[in-house]
């Protein structure tokens, strides 16, 4: 996919600061990112490989609550694919509270969002 590519070289092309909220992992298979929405924080990583690319996973902490656990699969992008920092990804987002020792609750679907492809830029 060439908006991951263009993800990868963008990150690559960056001198992260020493206070970044983003960051690829060392295969270059993922890149994390911790950013404020809002209220919230949002602690996830977005996948780069090719079998899943652009698959968001990971927790959103809000005040108060126990931290919720996210997947979200990407279903369109709008705008330039071939532009991260203007594109918009557009995620069927699901959602879950954390598992147990005897029992893991389902997935629920939460709701579709838009992402600017540059929110997974530092």
């Amino acid at each position: 996919m060439l908006l991951r590519s263009l993800l990868v070289l963008a990150l690559l092309a960056v001198a992260l600061p020493a206070s970044a909220q983003v960051q690829l992992v060392p295969d270059e298979n993922a890149v994390l990112v911790q950013r404020d929405i809002g209220n919230e924080r949002w602690a996830i990583n977005a996948s780069l490989r090719d079998l899943d690319p652009l698959v968001i996973t990971g927790n959103v902490f809000r005040p108060g609550q126990t931290p919720a656990f996210v997947w979200c699969q990407p279903v369109d992008v709008l705008g330039n694919p071939d532009d991260p920092r203007t594109a918009t990804i557009v995620y069927d987002c699901f959602g879950s509270s954390a598992c147990t020792p005897t029992f893991c609750p389902a997935w629920d679907f939460i709701r579709e969002v838009q992402l600017p492809g540059a929110f997974l830029l530092p």
